[in-house]
């Protein structure tokens, strides 16, 4: 059970790494590299839930997380269909290459994807709302739920909110609303900063990448408003390349560094015990080493000093 630590956060990183590069490349309007790095994405995003899943059931605290992993899930494969269609069946962009589409352009179809995409982003943001509302409205109309355990779990997905909206802003592009998606992305960013700020108490290079994912992804926008030109597409490429490379810098130095040992004989021993292992908010002596940057920062391992 306590080894599924490892798989977890190795599968997260793997996914936002992966995520991160099938971006660049779709923003490239490069298919040939894209679509196998979002199959790869894919595969790494439901293994990491799956490992949530094992790990997550023996511990009732942690539940809000492996919502927070499923929202993550659903809105990539949703994000993953959309790319999908937009290489094979839609227009070519401005790019010299001209290596899609793939198939051949058939608007229809496109639109159809597009609306299923938009579906599967309406999932993902309906879950995280169902645990605002498991976490934070049931336990105050039926006192019996456990409050200290509602209250941990309301606080994990208040700060996933940066999840929520950033699947917002993508359901609201699939639907050709530009400048209101470009709203939201703002809002996004912003609400990067403050868990950044409330969950560690400080930005941390992780933030940065966020920051910078999500910039890119307004760039992205402003090509698509504005028909820019090549250049723009260039910079907002590599604001996501440099972000994958900021993620896996910050992995492998946490790896060096983390106290495996440490964490699992504390999951261990509250399993035995049949005790629920409590997050470590508002606990000085616990230290927080984030090992990913996916879009809600759940890529972490909690380790004990």
């Amino acid at each position: 059970m306590a080894s599924n630590w490892p798989r977890l956060r190795l599968f997260c990183f793997l996914r936002d790494v992966s995520w991160m590069f099938k971006e660049a490349t779709w923003m490239l309007l490069i298919p040939e590299l894209c679509l196998p790095l979002g199959g790869f994405t894919v595969f790494c995003g439901i293994m990491a839930w799956k490992e949530s899943c094992d790990l997550y059931q023996h511990f009732p605290t942690y539940r809000s997380r492996n919502l927070c992993l499923m929202v993550e899930t659903s809105w990539l494969c949703s994000n993953i269909i959309w790319m999908i269609a937009d290489c094979t069946v839609d227009e070519a962009g401005d790019v010299p290459w001209r290596l899609s589409p793939m198939i051949a352009v058939d608007k229809p179809v496109y639109r159809v994807v597009r609306n299923i995409s938009g579906a599967g982003c309406l999932f993902g943001i309906s879950v995280y709302l169902y645990g605002i509302a498991i976490f934070g409205i049931v336990p105050r109309l039926y006192p019996t739920c456990e409050p200290d355990e509602a209250r941990r779990n309301l606080h994990r997905m208040l700060l996933s909110t940066s999840t929520a909206t950033w699947c917002l802003k993508d359901f609201l592009w699939s639907q050709g609303t530009i400048m209101a998606a470009l709203i939201v992305d703002c809002v996004t960013a912003l609400c990067v900063m403050v868990e950044a700020k409330v969950e560690q108490g400080h930005f941390t290079p992780l933030t940065l990448a966020r920051l910078m994912w999500v910039l890119s992804n307004a760039i992205w926008l402003l090509i698509e408003l504005c028909q820019a030109e090549l250049r723009f597409r260039l910079v907002a490429a590599g604001l996501v390349l440099v972000s994958g490379m900021l993620v896996t810098w910050n992995y492998v130095r946490n790896c060096e560094v983390d106290d495996d040992n440490t964490l699992t004989a504390a999951l261990a021993d509250q399993a035995q015990n049949c005790e629920t292992v409590l997050p470590p908010f508002d606990q000085p002596k616990v230290r927080v080493a984030v090992i990913g940057a996916g879009p809600s920062g759940l890529s972490a391992l909690w380790a004990f000093k």
